[in-house]
């Protein structure tokens, strides 16, 4: 059945004027769905035009939590676009992507403790305030906001690439006038090929959004936080530091008589927070060090509960989902501010 509803989706993208690499192959197992190809890095990979792509949020999903549903018929989508809504709704059915999220995701996963939650909440303080949707969040998690047509960008789910699983050393996403395009790339070294999601999420944010833990996630973002610094005074960090598509910014800092506010802070081999501090806030070199120090070790500390918290529910998957991404979280502050991890109570493991 699985492999029945691929043909009929791959069929649908060359109707439309699609084009997948015929080195490529799609593999399905125990319900997990992966693209592969044998050609280079570089490579052309797939090409989806817009004429397949889904707009997913122009349909009204049920809220059951065993499958994707909708009613009534989506009387925006005709033609290949309705077609391809139902393949691929079918074909998440079948993989039973919903059931998987229900148990799995975060947001939507039952019996996480009180404990759980509000150490999640010391980096996403919106975690689990409202209600999730199964459908939401599946969407969510493999959708892309581009334009069809002229409209404005809107949530859509393009066959093929959405089957991509994610790498931070993956492919990027070349938007075409009229589709979007995948170059092949293996950060694996064999013939699985991964897409870079973007957006510099780091460990935490994709577990909370995607509902995995990126073990190659190359940015930790500091929680919101309000320190007392001995020789700087009051320094809040907001955590906040995109524009409305999602794209990070530049680190802001507006000093006042009583404290600094700064926009949001990175730690991770690329970003260098003691000279981001120092240009944006004015600060000497040593306040700088001093300020991003405190930082990561107030952040380590909350990472330590978070995953002191998660490291007590070890038989839930959510848990040991955000277990392991409180580790990656951890080991990309100590590297790159200088910090030292060593969990709060025997038994918890080392970051490897």
């Amino acid at each position: 059945m699985t492999a029945d509803l691929l043909a009929g989706i791959l069929q649908l993208l060359l109707e439309a004027g699609g084009w997948l690499h015929p080195g490529a192959w799609l593999r399905a197992r125990d319900g997990e769905l992966s693209v592969h190809c044998s050609a280079p890095d570089g490579e052309p990979l797939v090409v989806v035009p817009a004429a397949a792509m889904v707009r997913v949020g122009r349909v009204e999903w049920s809220s059951v939590s065993d499958s994707l549903a909708f009613a009534p018929m989506p009387e925006a989508l005709d033609g290949i676009e309705l077609e391809m809504l139902y393949l691929h709704a079918a074909l998440l059915n079948q993989c039973q992507k919903v059931p998987t999220l229900v148990r799995t995701h975060p947001a939507l996963a039952a019996g996480l403790s009180d404990g759980l939650v509000h150490a999640v909440r010391a980096f996403r303080p919106s975690f689990r305030t409202r209600q999730a949707q199964p459908a939401s969040v599946l969407w969510s998690t493999r959708c892309f906001r581009l334009t069809v047509g002229s409209g404005s960008p809107e949530p859509v789910a393009v066959p093929v690439i959405d089957l991509i699983d994610h790498h931070r050393g993956g492919a990027s996403g070349q938007e075409l006038d009229d589709g979007l395009r995948v170059p092949v790339q293996h950060p694996g070294g064999d013939s699985a090929c991964f897409l870079d999601y973007g957006w510099q999420r780091d460990a935490i944010g994709t577990a909370l959004v995607y509902g995995f833990a990126d073990r190659s996630a190359d940015i930790a973002h500091s929680a919101p936080l309000a320190l007392e610094i001995a020789g700087v005074g009051r320094v809040r960090i907001e955590a906040r530091g995109r524009d409305a598509t999602g794209r990070l910014l530049p680190i802001r800092a507006e000093r006042s008589a009583d404290q600094t506010v700064i926009s949001h802070l990175g730690f991770g081999p690329s970003q260098r927070p003691v000279d981001r501090l120092t240009e944006a806030a004015g600060w000497t070199r040593q306040a700088a060090e001093s300020v991003t120090a405190a930082i990561a070790e107030a952040n380590l500390a909350l990472v330590r509960s978070l995953e002191r918290h998660a490291a007590a529910q070890p038989e839930h998957p959510a848990a040991m989902l955000l277990a392991e991404a409180a580790r990656v979280q951890a080991r990309m502050i100590e590297e790159h501010a200088g910090s030292k991890y060593t969990p709060d109570e025997p038994g918890l493991a080392r970051p490897p």
